[in-house]
């Protein structure tokens, strides 16, 4: 019945995806740094990392192309926000502070998204205690609806260490693709160490 969709969708990646951004093969077995921090994790498949960063203290890595299976790693100081500013005088974004729990991270993740990616729908389906690379943090669920009109669900895993927000993100379209890649994402987090 679907089986139009993940052409469909892997077609509409390459359209809408910006000329220049390259990708930088990320192999397996490779112990690396992301997000120009210390969290360091090892890949059990390969990734492709994107040159476009989201944001300052962010990086997106993905397997079929970006829109399709999004990882998003975050190492976010107090008094910055999550992702690239896109209209900081009229429409600023929330900013991470050292004093949040990190059962605060789930509505601040929703507010950056509504912002900066124009989302309407948001919803955060669960949200339990969870470790990150040996720091207790949360795990939370959610499902959302960009201006693509398409429903996405997506996992994140955070922590705050020494006045860092650290967390990893997935987003994938709900019809075939969040479940094709969710393993190798959490084989992803399974392999996180945070230095200090």
């Amino acid at each position: 019945m679907y089986k139009w969709i993940a052409p469909a969708l892997a077609a509409a990646a390459l359209t809408f995806s910006a000329p220049g951004w390259a990708h930088k093969l990320m192999g397996a077995g490779e112990r690396v740094e992301v997000a120009r921090s210390g969290m360091a994790l090892t890949p059990t498949t390969d990734w492709n990392k994107l040159s476009y960063r989201p944001g300052k203290f962010a990086e997106r890595w993905t397997m079929d192309g970006e829109m399709l299976n999004d990882v998003i790693f975050y190492t976010v100081p107090a008094n910055e926000p999550l992702l690239r500013e896109v209209d900081k005088r009229n429409r600023p974004l929330p900013q991470f502070q050292a004093n949040m729990l990190a059962v605060e991270i789930p509505q601040l993740l929703e507010s950056t998204k509504r912002i900066a990616n124009d989302v309407a729908i948001f919803t955060t389906t669960s949200s339990t205690p969870a470790k990150l690379g040996g720091v207790d943090g949360v795990k939370f669920t959610y499902q959302f609806v960009g201006t693509d009109e398409l429903r996405r669900n997506g996992e994140a895993f955070a922590a705050i260490s020494n006045g860092t927000l650290y967390m990893i993100s997935y987003e994938a379209p709900e019809i075939h693709y969040f479940d094709k890649d969710l393993e190798n994402y959490r084989k992803l987090v399974e392999s996180v160490s945070i230095a200090g």
